[in-house]
């Protein structure tokens, strides 16, 4: 059965891969930047979308197909067992009326759906996590409602759902997710919705790092919306979404970051992002946005304690649009260093 389930699965994610494409959005000015594979940010991000949803999905299954020989004691009862394989084969396939029929038919116990659905795989993915990694927001929606925590919740990589969505650029599910942590009313809503817009993966990624890593920018827009501050938060490497997307060239989410996430008492934490505009794709519009941002912006400083100033001055920023950039950079540093007196 689990061979079986596994072969139509990669072929309905394969199926579905191909029908998949991101909003017109992405496909802003930004030619100049290249994946290293030499795919332009258009293609790269459909490739990795096709890919991320393709390979999450495979390997989901095939550590249950693993799992169900190392059964943990929850599932020492040949029944639960049964039950638990039946609900994730709806899972993958956005069965919601067969799901939550049978949810429903737990019987004697009021808390054994509460419990069933806590249930996890041993990628340690909850059902929340399987239907969106299978596409099925709807799905998702419908277990939130009846089990709210799910959505915080984490698997092995320390993906929330959030993640997962972003890391495929699915706008709807993200939307989906958003609302389910508004839940129904005005007051219980910004915390849960700030919480899951601000946990961190293990690389210590946000859902909004997700998405433009993956090159998704309606994903990510969708994000900074719901959080502006969020594109501040730092990774691993120290880099902030900020960081990214003037890494990748994306002219439209700096614009968006610049108007509501940046001012003049912003504290940048990690990496500079003109270091990154500079460093990254050398784009003439992203250079502009990033060198008109404020002082302190500017002259944050990498780990290895260069300032975008440095950069520049070592790779020829003397011609051109370039040299305005550099302008920019020796004014703001006179701007921010006092004079020391004879």
């Amino acid at each position: 059965m689990a061979d079986k389930e596994l072969g139509e699965a990669t072929v309905r994610l394969r199926a579905d891969s191909v029908s998949m494409a991101d909003d017109d959005d992405d496909n802003v000015n930004t030619k100049e930047c290249q994946y290293k594979a030499g795919e332009d940010v258009e293609n790269g991000a459909q490739f990795g979308n096709v890919c991320t949803r393709l390979g999450r999905g495979v390997k989901e299954l095939l550590s249950k197909k693993i799992g169900m020989h190392h059964q943990t004691r929850d599932f020492e009862d040949p029944d639960n067992l049964r039950l638990y394989q039946q609900l994730y084969s709806y899972a993958t396939e956005g069965k919601k009326g067969i799901f939550n029929d049978t949810i429903a038919k737990k019987p004697h116990d009021p808390n054994a759906s509460i419990q069933l659905l806590s249930r996890r795989s041993p990628e340690n993915n909850t059902f929340v996590h399987i239907a969106v990694t299978f596409g099925h927001p709807k799905l998702a929606a419908e277990i939130l409602q009846l089990h709210k925590p799910l959505l915080l919740e984490k698997n092995f990589e320390g993906d929330t759902a959030l993640h997962i969505a972003a890391k495929t650029g699915d706008v709807d599910t993200t939307n989906t997710l958003l609302r389910e942590a508004r839940g129904t009313t005005d007051v219980e809503t910004n915390d849960d919705v700030l919480t899951l817009l601000r946990m961190k993966n293990n690389e210590e990624n946000t859902a909004l790092h997700e998405a433009l890593i993956g090159g998704h920018q309606s994903a990510a827009k969708r994000l900074i919306e719901a959080d502006p501050a969020v594109s501040l938060y730092t990774n691993k490497e120290q880099k902030s979404a900020l960081y990214l997307a003037a890494e990748q060239g994306f002219v439209e989410i700096l614009k968006i970051m610049n108007e509501r996430a940046v001012d003049k008492n912003t504290q940048i934490q990690g990496n500079s992002p003109l270091l990154a505009a500079i460093l990254g794709c050398h784009n003439k519009e992203v250079l502009k946005i990033i060198s008109n941002m404020e002082a302190n912006i500017l002259n944050s400083k990498d780990e290895k304690g260069r300032t975008p100033l440095h950069c520049a001055a070592s790779i020829d920023y003397l011609h051109g649009h370039k040299a305005k950039v550099m302008s920019r950079l020796l004014k703001s540093c006179f701007d921010i260093v006092p004079i020391q007196g004879n």
